[in-house]
């Protein structure tokens, strides 16, 4: 199952995976706040990668500063 965003914090993770993008329901309670429910995995990943490119960059603009980007997040920027 391919997880396309996670987020955790002290009261466990929550995460946008194909249970979101392949959906067919109308509800929808994952991380992704509906970006890519019932999208399909390929569109899912754009709107993913485009969604990661904009905290990214209002991150510099922000700080200054880049944001470090693990390996795994790597793909999405290639």
């Amino acid at each position: 199952m391919t997880t396309l965003i996670t987020v955790g914090n002290s009261e466990g993770k929550r995460r946008c995976d194909a249970r979101c993008h392949d959906a067919k329901s109308i509800d929808c309670d994952c991380v992704c706040g509906g970006m890519n429910h019932g999208k399909g995995e390929a569109a899912a990943r754009e709107n993913t990668q485009r969604f990661a490119e904009k905290i990214l960059s209002d991150y510099k603009a922000k700080t200054g500063e880049d944001a470090i980007i693990i390996p795994q997040q790597a793909a999405l920027f290639a």
